[in-house]
């Protein structure tokens, strides 16, 4: 199956459009990206495109799009062929997403799979969003090392209250059937919860990785944990009397859950949901480790302006392309683009940073409110910086040593990488007195006597530090 035109090995798109099975697209980045990237213009077409109608796509050209955004889709075939028949019959496919409202903040990674719904929306499909208000009271052990101390109904609506707030920036919620898990399993039977026990293999949950290391490690592992993927299942199977769902959307921490929820309905000889996965986000803080509420290294969808924009510039460079595949409708083959330009050193990674906190904030809140807060980081982080302490390798060089000279030898980049971080204001000298000199094409070829006295420091955008003696 044709996706995107592929992108040429010098990194431009040399036909202004990207095609879906031979069909435009987007089109209304390739200027853009061609040139000299305008981080102001990227942020604002990317803006645009979350609020873009998907619903004249063909079947194939939906498949494509999810399949490039999701993780895992299981089994494939099922959801094209599910995919083809809501195009044929005019009746959307109905996803089923829910809540846990386990905590009073939802983050930034909960937004990825949301902002999954938001493109089904826009497709013209269903959402079926559940309230996990009975399910958070035995907790998800997914990702844990210990057990929690059980929710009370009063903490759960506390929780549940800012809910809507915070979530409605990214789907819909008018148009989703809403409902709460309380309803259907607060009255089942102990007869019905053995039988359905009686079809799951303990040896089965209990090879969990999260599980057998709190098992070694002498931690308490309870009942109610266990049997969290058996109440997903129930979900499942008590939904279809109020509404019947084509597919699951969650979390790869959830595929687990999801799978054995898929097989449960095999079992009850009913109609298995698609599985669709979106990649978890990853912190600075945490290596690894998934943003998480529980780990508390989270970006929270109702921090200020200001808190979200700050945090996002924590995000390590490697990590920028998995946050703008789950957070815009940005392509693989842009991505690719932008990725190779950051690499070629045609593009800052800090600015890459600042557009995505602009995309992010100005879906959760307005442009005005984006602009304002890239303006507070500047200010607050523009103070003159005293470089003069700061650890690096020091080196002795001749009077007649040229600047490109200088940084070609020492961090073994080549003439032309160089002339283009001048071009975009990446090198400054730093004086004694901790002034600072902007390298260009006018003084890139000047000596390094001419310019300092005996000493100084160069830098290369706010990553890389030379102390030079002369």
């Amino acid at each position: 199956m044709e996706t995107y035109n592929k992108m040429p090995e010098n990194g431009k798109i040399k036909e202004k459009k990207i095609y879906f099975n031979n069909q435009v697209y987007w089109n209304d980045l390739a200027d853009i990206l061609n040139d000299n990237i305008d981080i102001d213009k990227l942020c604002l077409t990317l803006t645009k495109r979350y609020n873009t109608d998907l619903w004249n796509l063909s079947w194939e050209q939906q498949f494509s799009f999810l399949k490039e955004k999701a993780l895992t889709i299981i089994p494939e075939e099922n959801l094209l062929k599910k995919l083809k028949d809501s195009k044929i019959s005019w009746k959307p496919l109905v996803i089923k997403f829910w809540i846990d409202p386990t905590w009073a903040n939802i983050h930034m990674w909960h937004a990825v799979p949301m902002i999954m719904l938001n493109r089904l929306q826009r497709m013209w499909h269903k959402v079926s969003l559940i309230i996990w208000d009975f399910t958070a009271k035995i907790w998800d052990p997914t990702w844990r090392s210990k057990e929690r101390p059980p929710l009370t109904d009063e903490d759960i609506q506390k929780n549940l209250s800012t809910y809507k707030e915070q979530i409605s920036p990214f789907f819909d919620m008018e148009k989703a059937n809403i409902s709460y898990n309380s309803t259907w399993l607060k009255n089942k039977t102990l007869d019905e919860l053995i039988w359905i026990l009686s079809k799951v293999k303990a040896s089965t949950v209990l090879q969990r990785d999260d599980f057998r290391k709190r098992l070694e490690n002498n931690q308490w592992l309870t009942m109610a944990e266990l049997i969290y993927p058996i109440v997903m299942w129930m979900d499942s199977v008590s939904l279809k009397d109020w509404e019947w769902c084509d597919i699951e959307l969650w979390g790869k921490d959830q595929l687990l859950n999801m799978q054995m929820c898929r097989n449960l309905m095999e079992v009850n000889w009913q109609e298995s949901e698609t599985i669709i996965s979106t990649d978890i986000l990853e912190w600075i803080s945490w290596g690894w480790l998934k943003m998480s509420k529980s780990l508390n290294n989270y970006i929270a969808l109702n921090d200020n302006p200001n808190e979200i924009f700050g945090k996002v510039m924590s995000i390590p460079d490697n990590l920028l392309e998995v946050y703008y595949k789950s957070l815009t409708d940005i392509t693989e083959d842009e991505r690719n683009i932008i990725d190779k330009k950051m690499k070629d050193w045609w593009l800052n990674p800090m600015n890459v940073k600042k557009g995505l906190a602009k995309i992010f904030i100005s879906i959760i809140h307005d442009d005005n409110a984006a602009k304002q807060a890239e303006i507070d980081f500047d200010k607050a982080f523009s103070k003159e910086k005293d470089y003069r302490n700061i650890e690096m390798d020091e080196i002795n060089t001749e009077n007649n040593s040229s600047i490109i000279n200088i940084i070609n030898k020492h961090f073994g980049m080549s003439n032309s990488e160089i002339r283009r971080i001048a071009e975009w204001n990446g090198i400054s000298i730093i004086m004694p007195d901790n002034t600072q000199i902007k390298v260009n094409k006018d003084n890139i070829l000047n000596t390094i006597w001419s310019i300092i006295e005996n000493r100084a420091i160069i830098k290369i955008w706010k990553r890389k530090f030379i102390k030079v003696n002369i």
